[in-house]
């Protein structure tokens, strides 16, 4: 039965009642201001799921309106360089992830859930980040303010498909962005693979056609110099163009497995007898890890020759490890595909995960500060990307705006702001509000995409790692 206006409006009416009571102690009891100044929320409620999807910790509005501000005010100014991956490589800014807590084959079911829920909601309160329905002590100073770190996974079933994904496999293959390889291979997380579950690892440069052939090299010394007890950096690429259209390259796959079987053989890994069925000697096990759209799934199906995993350009598609069983050349193998996972890095830019494609663009409420990030980054390779970023603006802003962003980058004085550079791309598509101005929601999102799918050249220098 449909309500009369005076039932809703008085239903209105006690639920501002209720919202009233409860802030009525202390409306301000969660949000503290930093040193300089800038208001962050202290204590975050995250609703309790017991499905495996991707979770973050959603942003205030100050957070936003301020970016939103200061991406129509300050103009663009050359590279951040080395300041934003240095804290990939501190362990004081990559905070320790959750393992699986210790259990016994004698647990229950029951007690076994508890017990790495409650570890985690432990973890959990040290971000100061609460799930509804627990106790909160607003007395408490969290000791990792979760308004300092990127946005990471706060969903306990995501992180659980990580252990046993890490647990079952005798090697443990780390897929990461080519263009991106430190951002999404932290400290934490091979602290974590290499050294608290000691497991020997393999880290596969994924996309390595978005990059220059001459950077491999580079990145495989600088990330086996980083991280010693990596087995092997292998580049990759789990696509082909043919006529204009991307198609999976499965007999490169049946090559990298192949490889990847010929490095575990040559360190002596054997798999682990325990799992033995029916007589039958145990296979080893690879666990493909790592952060979402770093192109597991596509490896995967490459691996596997056809297409056996589902793919989508949407970040966190896959939700629940999957194992599969083949034979490359006489070798009898498993590989699992664990779902990509976004692991806590302190002072990390949250822009910078929006242009890796980590975080998914639907969820993204403003573009100035990621389309400034990406461009920023431009800049800092500015003699190498110059001709393919202008021409990319050109098709995308028109021929007067990128000729104008050319003369200021040459000069490197900016009076340029990303919103001039979002609007510019409105005003070209036609893409405008009912209002007459540009809609620069749309058009930044097409921007972004262009930076994610690597049509706009971006990527972070091995270099800037090194100093």
């Amino acid at each position: 039965m449909r309500k009369s206006a005076k039932q809703r409006k008085a239903e209105l009416k006690q639920a501002r009642q209720k919202k009233q009571e409860l802030d009525t102690e202390d409306p301000y009891k969660d949000i503290r201001v930093t040193e300089t100044g800038q208001t962050v929320r202290r204590v975050h409620t995250i609703k309790a799921n017991e499905r495996a999807f991707m979770r973050f910790i959603p942003e205030e509005a100050f957070e936003v309106d301020a970016r939103k501000t200061e991406g129509t005010e300050v103009p663009f100014s050359p590279s951040p360089s080395s300041s934003i991956v240095r804290m990939y490589l501190d362990r004081e800014h990559t905070p320790a992830i959750p393992s699986r807590p210790n259990w016994s084959c004698d647990m229950t079911k029951e007690e076994l859930v508890k017990n790495e829920t409650d570890y985690f909601r432990r973890w959990l309160h040290q971000f100061g980040v609460y799930e509804e329905g627990q106790e909160i002590d607003y007395d408490a100073q969290p000791a990792l303010p979760a308004a300092e770190f990127n946005f990471f996974e706060t969903n306990l079933e995501v992180w659980r498909q990580l252990w046993r994904t890490v647990e079952r496999a005798d090697v443990v293959v780390i897929i990461v962005d080519a263009r991106f390889p430190i951002a999404q291979l932290p400290r934490n997380l091979y602290t974590y693979v290499c050294e608290d579950i000691n497991k020997p690892a393999i880290c596969i440069l994924n996309k390595a056609d978005l990059i220059e052939p001459k950077y491999f090299k580079e990145w495989v010394r600088v990330l086996k110099q980083l991280y010693p007890n990596l087995l092997e950096v292998i580049p990759f690429n789990a696509f082909d163009v043919v006529d204009g259209r991307k198609q999976a390259t499965y007999e490169d796959g049946e090559e990298l497995l192949h490889t990847i079987i010929e490095i575990a053989q040559s360190y002596h890994i054997q798999p682990n007898p325990l799992k033995k069925k029916d007589g039958e000697p145990a296979e080893l096990e690879f666990g493909f890890v790592g952060h979402p759209s770093v192109g597991k799934s596509s490896v995967m199906n490459s691996v596997l020759g056809s297409k056996k995993v589902s793919v989508k350009r949407t970040p966190g598609h896959t939700k629940h490890f999957q194992t599969h069983h083949i034979v490359n050349r006489g070798d009898k193998v498993v590989v699992c595909d664990c779902p990509g996972l976004v692991i806590p890095v302190h002072g990390m830019p949250r822009a910078l995960q929006v242009i890796t494609g980590v975080y998914p663009l639907g969820r993204v409420r403003e573009f100035y500060s990621s389309i400034r990030l990406a461009v920023e980054l431009v800049l800092g390779s500015w003699a190498e990307l110059r001709e393919g970023f202008l021409a990319n603006l050109t098709r995308l802003a028109g021929a007067e705006f990128s000729k104008l962003f050319a003369e200021q980058a040459d000069s490197g004085e900016f009076t340029i702001t990303p919103y001039d550079l979002i609007a510019a791309v409105a005003e070209q598509k036609g893409m405008m509000t009912k209002g007459g101005r540009p809609d620069v929601h749309r058009a930044g999102r097409i921007v972004l995409q262009e930076v994610v799918d690597g049509n706009i050249y971006v990527f972070i220098r091995p270099e800037w790692v090194a100093q």
